[in-house]
């Protein structure tokens, strides 16, 4: 069953379990990292042109590489305070794992984009709720690869799991603040 369902869905079903599994052999983190990215793309192409062109699909994807550079800052700082001797290159490789609440959320609103004429209407009602429930659930799932991934104590655990999402969302909030994004909201 372990080769017929992805690493990520495994994860999102028993992240116990599969961060045992994982704990001295994980996987590589390009292609979660990849996929993420390309679902990004989706879903900026599918909201932006209400198609999946290539240019579209490929611009989106560059456009939000920055995204996995904040996760990996912000499990970089994490790992740093709550498990000083794992090598980031590992943790980063069990950590990808645990994004998938945030690839679904992207496809649910990028199916969602595609198939309704109103490309704002699905952001309305899945946007605020969605990022909300897959952050609290990348979360917990941060807290299981820091607890049984990693195999640091609970305390720690729970500790990593926060640091990691305050750097993370700081860093991108960062990002906004220094674009010129959130100044008309915040003045």
């Amino acid at each position: 069953m372990n080769g017929v369902i992805s690493t990520s869905i495994r994860v999102m079903v028993r992240p116990f379990r599969t961060y045992a599994e994982l704990r001295d052999a994980p996987p590589p983190a390009f292609f979660p990292a990849l996929r993420f990215l390309l679902v990004i793309g989706a879903l900026v192409a599918l909201t932006a042109t209400a198609r999946l062109a290539p240019l579209e699909l490929a611009t989106g994807m560059v456009s939000f590489a920055w995204i996995p550079l904040a996760q990996a800052i912000g499990l970089g700082v994490a790992t740093r305070l709550v498990a000083p001797g794992v090598a980031f290159r590992r943790s980063y490789a069990l950590y990808v794992q645990s994004i998938g609440p945030m690839v679904v959320l992207f496809l649910a609103l990028s199916g969602l984009a595609a198939f309704d004429v109103d490309t704002g209407r699905p952001f309305l009602f899945l946007l605020m709720p969605g990022i909300v429930g897959a952050t609290a659930w990348s979360t917990f799932l941060g807290g299981v690869m820091f607890r049984v991934g990693l195999g640091v104590s609970r305390p720690r655990a729970i500790v990593g799991a926060i640091v990691l999402l305050l750097v993370t969302y700081a860093v991108i909030l960062g990002y906004y603040l220094a674009a010129g994004q959130l100044w008309p909201i915040v003045q």
